[in-house]
């Protein structure tokens, strides 16, 4: 039986990165350990074969199977058997049979959410637009949150037992809320954006931010006529094991996984030194 001084958060590395579009996660994620492979449910694959083609990420050992979101389930469960059979294979004879992947992502909760609920809707009762069938539409429901927490997670812990790193992206969007109470009277002024929150139903996010011990967000700003890209570790959404303090860390052009393995390394060094704050 493992110990805390088995622990290494580096040995499988497990995370949710999340950020608006085109904000370098998927990039990010395809930077760690390969072979990689890629759950595409975005069906947006480019971002990342952009990254190679420029060289940024090194490593050409990726792979990745796309699923159409009009084509139901079956798709999706074939793979999670796939990976499945690859994983019993490797823990009953591990020296021969290796898993076959050191990284697999998923990208990303977005579609994945809409898959699940797309797959719920034929089959749940409820109230429609346009009558029954395929040209109508089908309203809100107060089953629909069950049952898109309960298809997402069934893909996660599919996922989550797999003997390799999982990195799992999400978009998010701006939270909006009541400004700080500075003042009598502030109280009546209007919602304001306050920070960012996962593109997903409050109770679906809150429950798979739990899931995670890393939580990464990645943002994008124009700066001087480039684009430059940044990510935070450690704010009112994200954290990290690492140690990694608050604040936003440029990556720009920058392969991701050894920028963040040697941000690790110097926030250790920092710490057996006493030099971090």
């Amino acid at each position: 039986m493992p110990d805390l001084n088995d622990f290494k958060p580096e040995k499988r590395f497990v995370a949710l990165f999340a950020g608006e579009s085109k904000s370098g996660k998927s990039g990010a994620a395809a930077s760690f350990e390969h072979p990689y492979h890629e759950l595409d449910f975005d069906n947006r694959f480019g971002g990342i074969a952009d990254m190679v083609a420029q060289q940024i990420i090194k490593d050409r050992r990726i792979s990745y199977q796309q699923f159409d979101g009009m084509a139901g389930w079956e798709p999706v469960a074939k793979e999670m058997r796939r990976l499945y059979m690859l994983k019993v294979a490797y823990k009953l004879n591990p020296m021969n049979q290796p898993f076959p992947y050191k990284t697999i992502g998923l990208g990303s909760l977005g579609p994945l959410c809409r898959l699940v609920m797309a797959l719920f809707y034929e089959e749940a009762t409820g109230a429609h637009v346009g009558g029954k069938g395929e040209n109508s539409l089908r309203l809100a429901h107060p089953g629909d949150y069950r049952a898109e927490n309960n298809g997402v997670n069934q893909v996660l812990d599919y996922l989550f037992a797999m003997p390799c790193n999982l990195i799992v992206t999400c978009h998010t969007r701006e939270k909006w809320g009541k400004p700080k109470m500075l003042a009598p009277g502030d109280e009546y002024k209007p919602n304001e954006i306050i920070g960012e929150k996962l593109n997903l139903t409050d109770n679906l996010a809150a429950g798979l931010i739990g899931r995670f011990d890393n939580v990464f967000n990645f943002s994008r700003e124009l700066q001087g006529g480039k684009i430059e890209y940044y990510v935070e570790f450690a704010s009112e959404m994200c954290g990290n094991s690492f140690g990694i303090p608050p604040g936003k860390f440029k990556f720009t052009n920058q392969e991701f996984q050894p920028f963040f393995r040697d941000l690790c390394n110097k926030h250790r060094k920092d710490i057996k030194e006493g030099t971090t704050v």
